[in-house]
């Protein structure tokens, strides 16, 4: 006969886990911190004593059940079994990951009562994990706070993590896990339907737990109690549990969501995990939290997010108004620079044909036109003395020396005016000739010179 005596530190199960020291105990056996030699890192193993169960076949069954139920589980929220075996006595065993922290039973005794945005947020990861284990079609049936272990982690923040899974029904045909004539459970915690010793219990036996454990966490007390274990079923069954309304800082809403999942008839609870889960996370929303207890984002109100066809709003550029507005021809695309260059040309082209018109319509006059000097076109005044000017030399364009004045100039009929080619301007010639009177002759032919052949450097 095996016993919790006959394992004792730096006792090796499988070849492989080295028990340390025994950090939990109960009516079925123990739990060890051990250490797995092949990997090298801290594991938890719980050995079944054979010898004290009343039904050892059965323990051992249910044991098998736990690891091969939680072990095909991938959840963060719910322990990891990472193997299962026999000891050299007959005991069997199965390894778990090892978890830091407190079990919700023992933190409900320090303290039994928590705000309520606490306790929606500790209980959504843990209804998450047990929609999860549903969507797998494990049915837990023993959820209460004993089998939630407040882990923590590396960096200090605590997880809820669901334990035991002994008596887990898994929903398979060939699977019939009941044990008849046996009540599966914690009294407190058992839904109707388990309480009247049913054997078809579905997920909705989970879902009554869950809620059992918020109505716990919110007044402080369970709904049903009884002075003893037939009392409570009694309740469980047909008693109504004290409206949480009445406890301070319940609102209707919460209170709502936490009694329709302790109906009596299991089809009409919350239709399943994941509809708590929504309820529990909309309200956390509309009390300005979305983080559950992990600080995973839970709420179902997502930030607007921006497509990717929707321009993203810029501030256009600040354009001065002028007068005149001004192109850039290097802005523009190469096909349309030679016809803008060509207008520009035209433009220039006509603004200078204009003014030697101009200029040759005022030469046309009534008047006696004096010899035309440069001056005029930068607005100096034109002396109508008598002047002596160069003689002309192959450069064109020889500067004009006033004279001193002989005598007044007589009138010299004008030219016809014609339209001048314009000439680009010339340097000025600076070499100075001799110069000679000018007779009226000599002006008059010099005059019809420059009516043939017109330069604005002269």
């Amino acid at each position: 006969m095996s016993g919790v005596s006959s394992y004792n530190s730096g006792t090796v199960l499988g070849e492989r886990y080295e028990l340390m020291r025994s950090i939990g105990e109960g009516g079925a056996g123990v739990v060890w911190l051990a250490r797995d030699s092949v990997l090298d890192i801290q594991v938890a193993i719980k050995i079944v004593d054979l010898s004290e169960a009343s039904r050892p076949n059965d323990q051992a069954a249910r044991l098998l059940r736990e690891a091969r139920a939680a072990a095909g589980l991938r959840h963060a929220g719910i322990v990891k079994i990472f193997d299962h075996g026999e000891t050299g006595l007959g005991d069997p065993y199965i390894v778990m990951e090892y978890l830091r922290g407190q079990s919700l039973a023992d933190a409900l005794s320090d303290e039994p009562r928590l705000r309520p945005v606490e306790a929606v947020q500790l209980m959504l990861p843990l209804a998450n994990a047990v929609a999860a284990a549903h969507d797998a079609g494990v049915i837990h049936r023993d959820i209460k706070p004993e089998n939630v272990f407040l882990a923590r982690d590396m960096s200090g923040a605590t997880r809820p993590k669901l334990l035991d899974f002994g008596i887990a029904k898994v929903r398979a045909p060939t699977s019939q896990l009941t044990i008849d004539g046996t009540l599966l459970g914690t009294p407190e915690y058992m839904s109707p339907e388990q309480a009247r010793g049913l054997t078809d219990v579905g997920p909705a036996a989970d879902i009554w737990a869950l809620c059992v454990m918020l109505y716990e966490l919110l007044a402080g007390q369970r709904p049903f109690r009884g002075a003893n274990y037939n009392v409570v079923l009694n309740e469980i069954c047909s008693g109504t549990p004290a409206r949480l309304e009445d406890q301070a800082g319940i609102d209707t809403k919460l209170a709502t969501i936490v009694r329709d999942g302790l109906v009596k008839e299991p089809n009409l609870r919350h239709p399943s995990a994941r509809a708590f889960v929504t309820r529990l996370a909309d309200w956390l929303a509309t009390a300005g939290v979305d983080e559950d207890m992990t600080g995973r984002v839970v709420s179902s109100r997502r930030p607007r997010v921006r497509s990717a066809a929707q321009p993203t709003p810029s501030i256009s550029p600040v354009v001065s108004t002028m007068d005149t507005p001004t192109v850039d021809a290097a802005a523009l695309p190469a096909a349309n620079r030679k016809p803008l260059w060509g207008a520009l040309a035209a433009v220039a082209s006509v603004v200078v044909v204009g003014v030697v018109v101009v200029f040759s319509l005022q030469r046309g006059g009534s008047q006696p036109t004096p010899p035309t000097n440069v001056g005029a076109s930068v607005g100096r005044p034109v002396p109508v003395t008598e002047v002596e000017v160069t003689e002309p030399t192959d450069a064109p364009g020889a500067v004009m020396k006033p004279a001193p004045a002989v005598s007044a100039v007589p009138p010299v009929p004008s030219a016809e005016p014609e339209t001048a080619k314009p000439e680009t301007a010339k340097p000025v010639q600076t070499t100075r000739a001799k110069s000679r009177s000018v007779t009226p002759a000599r002006k008059s032919r010099r005059a019809k010179k420059r009516g043939e052949s017109f330069d604005f450097g002269f």
